[in-house]
């Protein structure tokens, strides 16, 4: 009866702790993996957009070629050479530790993944760490 007593609260804490780190809200204690390939299905699905309207940031990458829109639902969009609008990625948090440095982080789905660095000066960093290369600048909706 007293090891009874004992076990109960330790499976109610294993079963509470396994809803809640099973739900979607605590999405960012799935692998890197795991994020990659839900977005590369994404892609797959439905990659094409209509408009690039409504965006929150433009990055103007320093290659003169290269312009992402990100958009109100964290999409990151691009026009390619055709004039279509395809959807290439997704705006995230900064890495742990670094939230003071950077703004936010757009993750391009490729294989393999490439990920900017933005400031809250808007500079776009190089894609690997460090992150010591200057490669682009944002300009927000509001200041258009």
């Amino acid at each position: 009866m007293v090891f009874i007593k004992r076990l109960t609260p330790c499976i109610i804490i294993f079963v509470a702790s396994a809803f809640i780190f099973g739900n979607p809200a605590f999405a960012q204690y799935r692998s890197a993996d795991q994020i990659q390939a839900e977005r590369l299905k994404m892609l797959a699905e439905s990659s094409e957009r209509t408009t690039t309207d409504g965006w929150l940031y433009k990055c103007n990458m320093y290659d003169d070629v290269t312009v992402y829109y990100v958009m109100p639902n964290d999409e990151i969009l691009q026009t390619d050479a055709n004039g279509k609008i395809r959807l290439v990625g997704f705006k995230d948090r900064p890495p742990l530790g670094r939230e003071k440095e950077f703004s936010y982080m757009i993750s391009i789905v490729t294989e393999p993944p490439v990920t900017y660095a933005v400031d809250r000066y808007g500079h776009v960093w190089q894609r690997k760490y460090p992150y010591q290369e200057i490669v682009g600048q944002t300009v927000d909706n509001t200041s258009k």
